[in-house]
């Protein structure tokens, strides 16, 4: 459908069929929850049957017991809900969602996000989101575009671009290690500086390589064994989350790798000081840049 294009005639913005959603819920503030709903099912009349549709979808979004307080009785969580139900109301054919959760506090935003994720199920339209926050990424998408400085840096299935990413932004958004550089007889040289990971892959020439957090081990002395890769560092910061730890080291190559309370506590590393690092070959993933 052309809703707008020179030469052609302008379709209004009534009969376009699209629900818009913005960080701000923007509901009538005179009106009851369900009011602020059944007028947007008959174009502004709210007669008793778009009461009655306007009901069922504030029960689908959790709020059958607040259809009567005005927005301003309402926690912002409860509001928001209200503008999802107002837009999926409408019967759009697309929706636009412009950062829906961002004004929400961390706990509120849990809980809309899995109404929103319920209710989502059961359309059957195009919906584009822009979010700043991965979590509404990995709750709610089905295909990610990755904008930086006003270019698309990456874009794909959540899967692929969590696995490989092109970029350093995608790469922290992930919690992945990344480095560029070439590949040449089963070593990784990095740009910019002079160190060489060995790295099984069939890959040749320029490349990025990633490698988990968690593959990365660290040690007070000199490991020995089968590590390929090992190197001294300094530890830069140390910061506990989810009953894990991420430490950054920087060195020859800077590095974060994610080990468990003990293992941080068993090497004192809140008191910083040098580490060395190592990383088995296998644990590095290599592809084209």
């Amino acid at each position: 459908d052309v809703w707008d294009e020179p030469g052609r005639q302008v379709l209004p913005s009534a009969r376009r069929h699209v629900g818009l959603v913005l960080a701000e819920p923007l509901l009538l503030p005179h009106l009851d929850a369900v009011t602020n709903v059944a007028i947007a099912v008959d174009a502004g009349t709210g007669g008793p049957q778009a009461v009655a549709e306007a009901e069922v979808w504030l029960e689908a979004l959790g709020l059958e017991e607040l259809m009567g307080p005005r927005p301003g009785e309402l926690t912002t969580g409860q509001a928001q809900r209200v503008a999802w139900a107002r837009a999926l109301a409408t019967r759009p054919d697309v929706l636009l969602l412009d950062e829906p959760l961002a004004n929400l506090d961390v706990a509120t935003r849990s809980s809309v996000r899995r109404a929103l994720d319920a209710a989502l199920q059961t359309f059957r339209g195009p919906v584009v989101m822009v979010s700043h926050d991965p979590v509404d990424a990995y709750a709610l998408a089905d295909r990610v575009v990755v904008v930086e400085d006003g270019t698309v840096s990456q874009e794909g299935d959540l899967r692929t671009v969590t696995a490989r990413p092109r970029t350093d932004w995608v790469a922290q958004l992930v919690g992945l290690n990344l480095y560029r550089g070439r590949v040449l007889g089963g070593l990784f040289t990095t740009e910019g500086a002079d160190q060489s990971l060995a790295v099984s892959t069939e890959v040749v020439g320029r490349a990025i390589a990633t490698v988990r957090p968690q593959a990365v081990s660290l040690h007070r002395g000199r490991p020995s064994g089968s590590p390929r890769n090992v190197w001294h560092g300094g530890v830069t910061a140390v910061d506990g989350r989810g009953g894990r730890v991420r430490v950054s080291v920087t060195g020859a190559l800077p590095v974060v790798a994610e080990i468990t309370p003990g293992a941080a506590a068993d090497l004192d590393l809140a008191r910083g000081g040098g580490v060395w690092v190592s990383i088995k070959a296998t644990e590095i993933d290599v592809y084209p840049a």
